[in-house]
């Protein structure tokens, strides 16, 4: 999944990134804009949503996000992120963690995309809407 220009514009500017983006390198689809920001993100855990916690964002670009965290993610393992937007109410996106590396003992870098994005109104504690991205992820 990709976010549109005018969508991942909007979501930059409320991060208080700026507009210049790092060209792609090797083996990356999309330019990536580096700043580091916090944002809070609900791990899912056999289908349903965990203890959230605060990551720091290293890049992000239109195709998935660069983070650090205290704690490893495995592969394909799941996450909703929650941003904000410019005018615009917050979007939460379900992600997928594509890699890990440890960095120090207690830091981890971990690398994910976008999947989808998941409605508006969509809560980590609305059952309904849960079960709707659980069908959607396992079919």
């Amino acid at each position: 999944m990709e976010l549109s220009a005018e969508e991942f514009s909007r979501i930059v500017h409320s991060l208080g990134m700026s507009a210049a983006a790092d060209g792609p390198e090797g083996h990356r689809r999309a330019a990536r804009v580096s700043r580091q920001a916090q944002l809070s993100i609900v791990p899912i855990k056999n289908g349903r949503p965990g203890t959230g916690m605060t990551v720091r964002v290293k890049d992000l670009s239109s195709r998935g996000i660069g983070f650090v965290h205290d704690k490893r993610m495995k592969q394909a393992s799941q996450f909703l992120l929650r941003m904000t937007r410019e005018e615009l109410p917050p979007i939460e996106i379900l992600c997928t963690v594509v890699h890990c590396a440890q960095l120090s003992n207690e830091i981890w870098s971990i690398g994910a995309e976008f999947t989808c994005v998941a409605p508006v109104a969509a809560t980590p504690d609305d059952a309904t809407e849960m079960e709707r991205i659980r069908h959607s992820m396992l079919g």
